[in-house]
């Protein structure tokens, strides 16, 4: 039945491609000569049919080699087969019939096609598994970044609570002095650093410092310097604590790694500083109103051995107020990347100098706020404002 529906399809193509074939092949069998030209035909069509495999699936490994390589694209190999076919078609038409060459033709393209298919099924399949393994191993690098951000967070925040544990927890209770004190860190562990020690016989150190950065480093630092003032910051002058001070921290091998510092002895209404690299000490007068600056120039500790550190002493009277801050509060940006300046600070704290030492703080803070406008502070921020209370 299927070669019957085929050789009713071939004779419909063979009336449409050369008229009188059929015409001529009734003829034949007429005359008694159909059987000889079928033997012809037989012998034709199977070495026509071995022809034809042949070069198709030489044709097809060719462009397969070619696909897999990717050396030509996917409708590039189809066009060049059916090329092929038409090329023999009309070199072997007039000899073999057909289907001879239609059958072979079309099981080689649909081949062809299943094998075209299956590749990119199992290249489909590669690629999914490749990818699953890529967002694996994102996860797996995501999960351990995260713990080490973790770790690192949770090591910091460990480090700021200890070095905080290392400021007073309490400020001097010293009866013709108000105090109030303010830090700020830029980061988890600061470089800032203040602290107060009395003395039995009423006298009041304080110290303001600020290491040379910010972060574990800069929070050494600031264990070393407490440890230093708290055993012997009375016991020296100060220009001889600091220098002092300098051959610990050169002992200790820190490279490129200062402290300035500001160090007081308040005594009764007289006052002793030193300062190693910091800013100047504001002083209000309240009786005059005016406003004096205490500079005291000086290289950072842990610089140069046997630095000549000066030493001022100041007369204090009843309502005069000073102010000690470590750079961070001036040198603080607004998003112009403009620095807030000391003249600035020092005429915000020269209007507000006969307020109550938290009031002035306020005051400091407020104009540090709005001239940053939210931005976070790119160095630590600390403030001691001391008050001589009036009789």
């Amino acid at each position: 039945m299927f070669f019957n529906d085929l050789n009713r399809l071939t004779s419909i193509l063979c009336s449409i491609i050369k008229p009188g074939f059929m015409a001529e092949i009734q003829s034949l069998a007429a005359t008694g000569q159909l059987a000889e030209s079928n033997t012809v035909v037989q012998k034709a069509v199977f070495p026509g049919f071995l022809l034809v495999t042949t070069v198709f699936a030489t044709v097809t490994i060719v462009l397969l080699i070619f696909y897999f390589f990717k050396r030509i694209k996917p409708f590039l190999y189809s066009t060049v087969i059916f090329v092929s076919l038409s090329v023999l078609l009309l070199i072997i038409g007039e000899k073999i019939p057909f289907y001879a060459v239609w059958i072979p033709a079309v099981l080689l393209v649909t081949g062809l096609w299943i094998v075209r298919l299956a590749f990119l099924l199992l290249q489909s399949v590669q690629n999914e598994i490749s990818k699953e393994k890529q967002d694996c191993e994102k996860e797996y690098e995501r999960r351990l970044k995260q713990a080490d951000i973790e770790r690192k967070t949770f090591d910091l925040e460990e480090a700021r609570k200890l070095q905080l544990s290392m400021l007073p927890k309490h400020l001097p209770d010293v009866k013709h002095l108000d105090i109030a004190v303010f830090i700020e860190t830029a980061t988890e562990v600061g470089g800032d650093y203040y602290d107060f020690l009395q003395a039995e016989d009423g006298s009041l150190t304080l110290g303001v410092g600020d290491a040379t950065g910010h972060g574990t480093k800069a929070g050494i630092m600031v264990a070393l310097m407490k440890s230093l003032f708290n055993t012997a910051s009375q016991s020296f002058y100060i220009p001889d604590f600091f220098n002092h001070c300098t051959k610990m921290i050169k002992r200790m091998n820190f490279r490129n790694l200062y402290m300035a510092m500001t160090l007081a002895r308040i005594t009764g209404h007289k006052m002793i500083l030193s300062a190693s690299g910091m800013p100047p000490v504001l002083v209000f007068r309240d009786k005059s109103g005016q406003l004096e600056e205490i500079i005291i120039k000086g290289m950072p500790l842990g610089a140069f051995t046997g630095f000549p550190y000066q030493q001022k002493s100041v007369n204090l009277f009843p309502g005069d107020t000073l102010l000690f801050m470590t750079d961070g509060f001036p040198e603080l940006f607004n998003d112009d990347f403009e620095a807030l300046e000391f003249e600035r600070v020092r005429d915000c704290f020269e209007q507000n100098a006969r307020k109550a030492p938290q009031a002035i703080i306020d005051e400091l803070l407020a104009l540090g706020e709005k001239w940053r406008k939210g931005r976070p502070p790119d160095d630590d921020i600390t403030f001691v404002v001391v008050k001589v209370k009036k009789v």
